[in-house]
């Protein structure tokens, strides 16, 4: 949604992209909030609990990380530091460019005449070229 405030070609280029993407989410969060929970509400009646093994075991694995990231909160937050350093040096070492410049064999010209010259003048008589 915020694209559709900009300004400029970049409004002209990306602003039915954005609508198209907010349009979508809106009617996924309007499903999701309405006709999911409705569906769910007669399907979960019926259902019997498993064990799931593997769902365990990252849950075992996912805490123990936790409780050790938490116990280091000095080297985690180095590191976070860290790596937005290096992730900036990178942004700032390859540079961006919205339209980057393009080598073309095409040319553009106008090219403009003396209203009051008939179309036979200009066909008989060399146009000069102004730089």
């Amino acid at each position: 949604a915020p694209i559709v405030f900009t300004e400029g070609i970049t409004r002209q280029l990306f602003v039915d992209m954005g609508l198209t993407i907010a349009y979508s989410l809106l009617a996924s969060l309007i499903v999701a909030l309405t006709l999911v929970p409705m569906m769910s509400a007669g399907l979960l009646r019926k259902v019997q609990s498993k064990p799931a093994r593997i769902l365990t075991k990252v849950q075992n694995v996912y805490g123990k990380s936790l409780k050790l990231a938490l116990r280091l909160k000095f080297l985690v937050l180095l590191v976070s530091v860290a790596l937005l350093g290096v992730s900036m040096a990178a942004a700032i070492s390859n540079g961006t460019a919205f339209m980057p410049e393009m080598e073309s064999t095409q040319v553009s010209m106008t090219v403009s005449v003396d209203p009051e010259q008939s179309f036979q003048d200009l066909t008989q008589q060399p146009v000069p070229l102004e730089r």
